[in-house]
């Protein structure tokens, strides 16, 4: 059992009322045992200190463990995401560069205006379907890790690590690539406002963006 200094300062001041009352308080043989009341002074010791050391760790608050029989595992993260954060990443998740581009497009593509809407609306009923899925998926799988442990939960280990080096290695850089392409677009802009911003300029800034 490890004892720091706060214990022994603790248990100190626990006995000093003992010692300076009547009698003292009578010394062991080197071979003897302590006796009840020292051992369970012991015990309230370690365990304070063992509950104090548990209520923080390397900085991150630390939910309390359960008691023996009260069920559940060991000591855990507490749950600091609220519902404004939630709503904020799924927001942010959803709304990407794309609005910026897309629009003329659309509504080239689809003749009128009317037309773009109704394409624009539908594209907003697939978009809600695809994040109601994903709520779904948080409250039914609640672990941490996003798609990794979905697809880890559902297919298994090989899929699930396809899955992150992909995520890894083709689908977040090209779409911070996009996000950078679109920047250096519209910042640009203003320096070719009657043709379009070549593209080899809008490239080597979003280069530049993307290696800051």
């Amino acid at each position: 059992m490890h004892f720091t200094y706060e214990h022994h300062e603790r248990l100190g001041s626990t006995l000093q009322p003992a010692m300076s009352g009547g009698g003292g308080v009578k010394k062991r043989g080197s071979g003897g045992s302590a006796g009840p009341e020292e051992e369970k002074m012991l015990a309230g010791a370690g365990a304070g200190g063992a509950a104090g050391a548990g209520a923080q760790e390397n900085g991150c608050a630390l939910a309390a463990a359960p008691a023996e029989g009260g069920g559940g595992g060991g000591v855990a993260l507490k749950r600091n995401i609220t519902l404004a954060n939630g709503v904020a990443i799924i927001v942010g998740t959803i709304i990407g560069s794309g609005i910026f581009v897309t629009p003329t497009g659309v509504l080239r593509e689809a003749g009128s205006p009317g037309l773009a809407l109704l394409v624009w609306a539908a594209c907003g009923v697939f978009s809600i379907v695809g994040a109601l899925c994903y709520a779904e998926l948080g409250t039914t799988i609640s672990k941490s890790g996003g798609d990794y442990a979905y697809v880890l939960e559902v297919y298994g280990a090989l899929p699930a690590f396809l899955k992150l080096w992909v995520e890894l290695l083709i689908i977040r850089p090209s779409s911070q690539y996009i996000v950078a392409f679109v920047f250096a677009t519209y910042l640009l802009k203003p320096l070719f406002p009657t043709c379009l911003v070549p593209d080899a300029a809008a490239k080597l800034v979003a280069c530049l963006c993307v290696r800051e």
